[in-house]
């Protein structure tokens, strides 16, 4: 039985001619399929974002205050743990959890519940905003474990 393509057949002399071209076509093809992808993303209308909204005007003006009652916040808020920015920067991040849920990372300025607005975050402690005036949570430090102390090191 003969091989199919035997070195010094016509058909293995065809086939190596034409590898090439088929190769050629393939690699246009794919270009022109990547070129036209990219073109369509580039070219494509820009995606709709939504507009800010617009700065609405305080609901309470100062003069209907002793009118209206504002309700008290009653939320238990712990703090669970504090990034403090530099010395004399008002950033920082604060590691909360309200009324024993999970604990989030809130901003400065950011409002925490409603009425209730973290104004400050030092190196142990934050300052929260409510209606009824500022309060101030202070981080606990958990006691060293066991066998534990800190202190200068011993000498051997």
């Amino acid at each position: 039985m003969k091989p199919i393509y035997a070195l010094n057949s016509p058909r293995f002399s065809r086939l190596l001619t034409e590898t090439p071209r088929v190769l050629q076509w393939v690699v246009w093809g794919v270009s022109a399929g990547v070129s036209g992808y990219w073109a369509s993303q580039l070219l494509a209308p820009a995606p709709h974002l939504m507009a800010r909204p617009a700065a609405v005007a305080d609901p309470a003006p100062s003069h209907w205050i002793g009118l209206f009652a504002v309700p008290e916040s009653h939320v238990t808020v712990q703090l669970r743990g504090l990034v403090a920015a530099d010395e004399g920067s008002a950033g920082g991040i604060a590691l909360l959890a309200v009324d024993n849920g999970p604990t989030r990372a809130y901003r400065v300025g950011r409002e925490i519940a409603p009425g209730v607005v973290l104004q400050h975050v030092g190196q142990h402690d934050v300052t929260l905003t409510r209606h009824s005036g500022d309060e101030t949570l202070t981080l606990v430090s958990p006691p060293p474990a066991k066998g534990i102390t800190f202190g200068p090191p011993r000498p051997h």
